[in-house]
C-alpha cells in the first residue's frame, strides 16, 4: 500500500509514517481506512495514530477498475493499549473510537487529497498486486504490493 508521499510524483516514503505498522482495512460497504502511526517531525517519541478514510466503487465502464477517493482524516494522540491498529477503523466509523480527533476537515480532504484509480493485477489468499494512478487514464502508474494479515 505504501507508505508513499502523495505530495509529489516521486512517491517516496513520507518521513513521519510508521512504515512497520501500515494497514489498509477494507469494508464491504464501499469504504476503507489507511491506518498507521505518525511521528511528528520524525520523532519516534511523539507518536500519533492516523486514520485516513476513503471510499471506493467499481468503475461502470471497466469491471476491473476501482475508483477511490479520500474523504476524512482522523487521528488519536495516544495509541490505545487494548486494541490493535487494524481494529480502530471500525470504532472510528461507528463513533466509538475514544479520543478521535479530526485532523483535517473532511471537505478539505475531499478537495485536496484527491483520489484515483486502482487496477487489480493479481489477487490470491496471501497477496494483492495492483496498479494505481492519480488520474483516470493510467498515464502514470504505480505498483502496490499488499499482503493479507493472518
Amino acid at each position: 500500500m505504501g507508505p508513499y508521499n502523495y505530495r509529489n510524483e516521486k512517491r517516496g516514503v513520507h518521513p513521519e509514517l510508521g512504515v512497520d505498522e501500515l494497514y489498509q482495512i477494507v469494508f464491504k460497504d464501499g469504504y476503507y481506512y489507511n491506518v498507521s502511526p505518525n511521528f511528528k517531525k520524525g520523532d519516534k517519541t511523539k507518536e500519533r495514530i492516523g486514520l485516513l478514510r476513503g471510499e471506493y466503487k467499481l468503475a461502470p465502464q471497466d469491471a476491473g477498475l476501482l475508483r477511490v477517493k479520500f474523504t476524512n482524516l482522523y487521528g488519536v494522540n495516544v495509541r490505545p493499549t487494548d486494541k490493535h491498529l487494524w481494529e480502530l477503523p471500525a470504532l472510528a466509523e461507528s463513533g466509538r473510537l475514544e479520543n478521535r480527533k479530526t485532523v483535517i476537515p473532511g471537505f478539505i480532504v475531499r478537495l485536496f487529497f484527491g483520489g484515483g484509480a486502482l487496477r487489480d493485477a493479481n489477487t490470491d489468499e496471501d497477496m494483492r498486486l495492483l496498479y494505481g494512478s492519480n488520474g483516470k487514464d493510467f498515464t502514470k502508474e504505480f505498483i502496490y504490493v499488499m499482503t493479507r494479515m493472518k
